[in-house]
């Protein structure tokens, strides 16, 4: 496995773990579940079709990205994107899951994409629509009080 794809397999799993762990710390483990399912199916896609790894890793290391940057922005006082409390280790959690995202990011412009500029554009389309609806999910009454 080339080092770039490694990069990206790693901060996918981490992003992964991340999650879980503030769904446990957070009593919402079930939404975080769904959360995390587009993470995973895009970590097995990586292993088994590297040539589609930027294309399905980017929708979710930037969707990711952008979430974690506006809890930052509301935890600074800067935007109020987002509103809660956050513990000391859920802001932990946050800075690694925006540090994964950064890294694994950075990595998957880095690799090789033989993909034809079609398939790349599919599952890049595939896997945002996926993130976004797992979030959207996430938040219906059933999921959203685990």
């Amino acid at each position: 496995m080339a080092p770039s794809l490694r990069i990206v397999a790693c901060c996918l799993g981490a992003l992964a773990l991340s999650l879980v762990a503030v769904g446990a710390v957070s009593g919402t483990v079930v939404r975080h579940l769904v959360q995390m399912a587009p993470v995973l199916l895009a970590a097995a896609v990586v292993s088994s079709l590297p040539a589609l790894g930027a294309a399905v890793s980017l929708p979710v290391f930037g969707t990711w990205l952008a979430l974690m940057t506006g809890i930052w922005l509301y935890v600074l006082g800067i935007a109020t994107l987002f509103r809660g409390t956050f513990t000391p280790f859920e802001l932990f959690l946050t800075a690694l899951i925006g540090a994964c995202c950064l890294l694994g990011g950075g990595a998957a412009l880095r690799l090789d994409t033989p993909a034809s500029i079609a398939r790349r554009i599919v599952a890049f389309a595939a896997f945002a629509a996926l993130q976004l609806g797992a979030l959207w999910l996430s938040f219906r009454p059933g999921i959203s009080r685990d």
